[in-house]
């Protein structure tokens, strides 16, 4: 038997209705299943890309994206979260899709931690990349109070952050900068997503034929990875490419 992925994110549109609709025809989403809401909007959906799940749905009044992890035991972890001094926004609690909470980091981003996982599959193949004032201490903030183990970390000839991963699983979150300076669309964003795909070239013809704005065009990377960057119809900036992160798969 598979387990679950241990990790899925979630990005919330304005239009989610048309955002799914965009997401399918430029990066080739297919839909799991779509919850309606009230007057046209999207309660909740699940998008499937490859082996892995993209939560969506329309904005919510403070939440425009968050990440979604597995853990078996929801209220020991939300006890170490807790003595870390995180900000609880909903204690532990039963709920029709499992037994969770929710907090927010040191930037504010919402996490929800429990036993929900929208499907069992053999990995992960979509990765949260998320913007933080200090990535320093936001590194030490998540392996502190959340759990989540360091798997890499480059650092730039000035000793900065260049990449990170943490993991949780076969879950990957990508920690990066929301405020340096450059030209660099990753070093400065809040939240986006990497993902990883078969075949980076078709994906991008595919994006690019359907109108998405390339920030970055496909290139062989320096350390052998193909990789594209595009924002998506609401500005959300999204990377794919053919590496993958260690440990997202058994």
């Amino acid at each position: 038997m598979t387990r679950p992925t241990d990790l899925f994110c979630v990005l919330r549109y304005e239009n989610a209705p048309a955002a799914i609709d965009w997401l399918e025809k430029a990066f080739g989403f297919t839909r799991e299943f779509v919850v309606p809401g009230d007057d046209g909007e999207i309660a909740f959906a699940a998008l499937r890309l490859g082996d892995d799940v993209l939560g969506t749905g329309t904005v919510r009044p403070d939440v425009k994206h968050a990440i979604c992890v597995y853990v078996e035991d929801p209220d020991a972890h939300c006890a170490r979260a807790r003595a870390q001094g995180v900000e609880i926004t909903q204690d532990v609690s039963e709920e029709e899709h499992g037994r969770i909470y929710v907090c927010k980091d040191l930037d504010g981003h919402v996490w929800s931690f429990g036993t929900t996982f929208l499907k069992e599959s053999p990995g992960c193949d979509l990765f949260p990349v998320v913007g933080y004032k200090d990535t320093e201490a936001a590194i030490r903030f998540l392996k502190d109070a959340f759990g989540i183990e360091e798997r890499m970390l480059v650092r730039n000839e000035d000793g900065s952050i260049g990449h990170s991963e943490l993991g949780i699983g076969y879950g990957v979150i990508m920690p990066t900068h929301s405020n340096q300076p450059g030209d660099n669309p990753w070093a400065q964003i809040d939240f986006g997503a990497y993902a990883c795909v078969d075949d980076p070239a078709a994906h991008y013809e595919r994006a690019k034929a359907a109108g998405a704005e390339i920030v970055r065009d496909l290139k062989a990377e320096d350390y052998g990875a193909s990789t594209y960057s595009v924002r998506d119809c609401e500005g959300n900036l999204w990377s794919f490419g053919d590496y993958r992160p260690e440990g997202s798969r058994p």
